[in-house]
């Protein structure tokens, strides 16, 4: 509570009314006033923390509460909100998912242009290090992109090989879509021939969803946690 000297600059009326306790104060609003002048930055802090402690016990209760089930990432294809929607609730209803405690994500927010000077040169910088994450923390399971980065990746050996991942029935189904790469682990290892992608252009589900890329490649991530999910989503793209 702010108190302005008397007008006769008598110091010791002035330390009386400095050392007044809360229960001498008169008057509510002058209570109210007395606790904001001292304990607002106590109260800030309260409640800055209160609302730290509680984002983060809500972060906690939803990654024990939630299952990822499958995560896929669409690079050089941006869907509209409406075909972004769509698709996530159609799969959602296709692998009968249990919105209780199961979550799938179809994220299509990444850019990669590998062209010099390209005009998104800082949208590939962020989306190669998200990628970067998202594969080492092993949260990807398939990965539809165009020729280009999908050979960038398929030839330093971050695919399935699908000749050796699916079922017999699809790779009869599918055998004239696959789409083979030589991958390297390294520099210095010698290179291994393999189906890392399926070409899903021009089918009904690119159609229908969005996806415009000329040439447009689907593929399952080497390291994924959920293979089932990433099966079920190929049969789901070719209506198998």
């Amino acid at each position: 509570m702010r108190i302005e000297l008397p007008k006769n600059n008598n110091k010791d009326s002035y330390l009386d009314r400095t050392q007044l306790t809360f229960k001498d104060i008169k008057g509510f609003r002058k209570k109210i006033q007395y606790i904001w002048e001292y304990y607002h930055i106590l109260f800030f802090t309260v409640i800055i923390c209160a609302a730290l402690i509680g984002g983060v016990a809500v972060s906690v209760y939803n990654n024990i509460k939630y299952e990822t089930i499958f995560y896929c990432t669409i690079v050089n294809n941006r869907l509209t909100d409406e075909t972004h929607q769509a698709l996530t609730k159609d799969f959602s209803d296709y692998i009968q998912l249990n919105e209780e405690n199961q979550i799938l994500t179809i994220d299509n927010s990444l850019v990669i242009d590998y062209a010099e000077n390209s005009p998104q040169q800082e949208n590939t910088y962020y989306s190669i290090e998200k990628l970067t994450a998202l594969f080492a923390s092993r949260t990807v399971d398939c990965f539809i992109s165009d020729s280009t980065v999908t050979e960038a990746y398929a030839t330093t050996a971050g695919f399935h090989d699908l000749n050796q991942l699916l079922p017999q029935d699809l790779l009869d189904a599918l055998s004239d879509r696959l789409v083979t790469f030589v991958a390297h682990e390294n520099e210095d290892a010698p290179g291994v021939k393999g189906a890392y992608a399926i070409d899903i252009t021009g089918t009904k589900f690119a159609e229908q969803y969005g996806i415009y890329l000329d040439h447009a490649y689907l593929s399952v991530i080497v390291n994924s946690e959920h293979v089932d999910s990433a099966i079920t989503f190929i049969r789901f793209v070719f209506g198998l």
